[in-house]
């Protein structure tokens, strides 16, 4: 029986990746034993040639983290400095902003995809954070 090239088995962490043709993605379908899991969503695809590779390379950038679903959760209850995390009742990145003393904003990104670059991510993220700054300098001028 050959490989299927719309889903795949990520060796050892009980996750799969999978092609969802309505969306016209691949996403990770994570699974976990303390909630439903989640399908993650992913920028990058397949090259023709090395697909295997690329299988290996998702399942390496996934390995030690978390279920996405889980540590959102954790996050969201657990307010306190400035975070960035994957949501998926945002359905994507997502920035935690202290406010007052004891409360915070989780504020979405608009950035859907679980492996997008890093630095587009901690941008936009840094973007909302200092907000604040380009607002006061303008009302100063």
């Amino acid at each position: 029986m050959s490989a299927s090239p719309f889903a795949a088995v990520l060796p050892g962490l009980g996750r799969q990746l999978c092609y969802i043709a309505v969306a016209d993605e691949w996403s990770i379908l994570w699974r976990c034993d303390h909630c439903r899991g989640v399908s993650v969503p992913l920028l990058r695809r397949p090259d023709t040639a090395d697909h295997s590779q690329w299988i290996a390379a998702v399942g390496e950038a996934t390995r030690g983290h978390g279920c996405p679903a889980c540590d959102a959760r954790t996050k969201r209850e657990t307010p306190g400095a400035t975070d960035v995390w994957w949501d998926p009742d945002a359905g994507g990145w997502v920035v935690c902003l202290p406010v007052g003393a004891e409360g915070s904003a989780v504020l979405p990104l608009e950035i859907r995809w679980f492996d997008a670059p890093r630095a587009l991510i901690y941008s936009a993220a840094a973007d909302l954070v200092y907000a604040d700054d380009a607002f006061s300098r303008a009302e100063e001028a």
